[in-house]
């Protein structure tokens, strides 16, 4: 009887919906814009031996670009690996050019232009060839911007920008990291800005099911002046991550939480112990990427006829902070010792059912 009831518990409470955003506000009314950045903020439930121990370490500067001078340091930063040119009939519209990432006075530019070119979508690939919406790979483009990767990849750390948004209807500005080579879709998004310079969203991704796409968990709010000069910053730990504008907390997102919706972190003590595990919470090192999309009508964020162009989404520097590295010893659920380098990776918790076994009565 122990064991069916069990059973039964787990079921039930295995994808747990701890409310439909973050900040458990009402979903946002473009229902196409939720599915895209995630608004159900899933939880597993996951059995832990133990949590790794706090990091208290100072934070130390490993990356930065002050973006001094006046062309763009291409050891740093890379076009994106995976194709320039959107695809029609998707939630972007531009084409994707380090022409239009211009450094001058000590702040980079990523420029959108309203401006008519023939491009591959996919540099790589000819031009002849069709592509997933039924076009040929080399077609036209109204709209030219940039999108940046650094070539380095991070992990647990102090994310940190000064940046300051565009104004104006299509504009799709964004400061975030990616894993695009990970095994698995990895995102954590700083900020994003699709919906007009009042409008703040950030929040996270990860393909914990392993099923091509990122579970999804986001917030957002709209008491601040975008288009103004703020220092951006997230603070990404193994157990919570938070979200800051000019030192402010916007958001903190738990990693872990009790049966009663509490939130557990490095400091608690856990022995043998079933969690809810956000399933958004990224586990592989990510680039850091710092781009400016133009919305499709696909979304409803196309730009408009008074949309200014060229206009440009400007960053003074980035930075990233990383702790003292130092190992960390803890058991996952299937009773293997793990080590894990905090500061660089972590390794995938798979959700299993064969714990079942080990509650049997005997």
């Amino acid at each position: 009887m122990k064991k069916t009831t069990l059973i039964i518990t787990l079921l039930f409470s295995t994808s747990k919906l701890l409310s439909q955003c973050i900040t458990g506000e009402t979903l946002h009314t473009n229902d196409k814009i939720n599915r895209a950045i995630g608004c159900t903020c899933e939880y597993d439930y996951t059995l832990w031996t133990n949590l790794p121990p706090c990091n208290n370490s100072d934070y130390e500067l490993f990356f930065e670009d002050n973006f001094d001078g006046n062309t763009l340091d291409l050891t740093k930063w890379h076009k994106p690996i995976n194709g320039q040119g959107s695809l029609y009939h998707t939630s972007q519209n531009e084409y994707l050019s380090l022409d239009n990432a211009i450094v001058f006075d000590g702040i980079l530019h990523i420029t959108a232009k309203h401006e008519t070119v023939l491009r591959r979508a996919h540099d790589y690939e000819d031009s002849t060839l069709i592509e997933p919406d039924g076009f040929p790979n080399l077609r036209y483009y109204e709209y030219t911007s940039a999108s940046l990767w650094t070539y380095q990849t991070f992990y647990l750390g102090k994310y940190e920008a000064r940046c300051k948004l565009p104004v104006g209807k299509g504009f799709w500005p964004a400061f975030w990291i990616y894993g695009d080579t990970a095994k698995r879709w990895n995102e954590i998004d700083f900020f994003e800005n699709h919906d007009g310079v009042n409008y703040f969203s950030a929040g996270m991704g990860y393909d914990y099911k392993n099923q091509l796409g990122a579970m999804g968990c986001n917030h957002h709010e709209d008491k601040y002046d975008l288009s103004q000069w703020h220092i951006y910053t997230c603070i990404f730990e193994f157990d919570k991550t938070t979200w800051l504008i000019d030192g402010n907390i916007s958001k903190i997102q738990y990693r872990f939480s009790d049966d009663n919706s509490f939130p557990i972190t490095c400091k608690d003590k856990i022995n043998n112990q079933y969690l809810y595990q956000l399933e958004a919470y990224p586990m592989e090192p990510m680039n850091i990427l710092l781009t400016m999309a133009i919305g499709s009508d696909e979304t409803g964020h196309a730009p408009n006829n008074s949309t200014p162009f060229p206009s440009s989404f400007d960053i003074d520097y980035v930075r990233f902070y990383s702790c003292q590295e130092r190992l960390q010893t803890f058991l996952n659920q299937d009773r293997e010792l793990l080590r894990v380098q905090a500061s660089l990776v972590i390794v995938h918790l798979h959700h299993i059912f064969h714990v079942l076994q080990h509650t049997q009565n005997r």
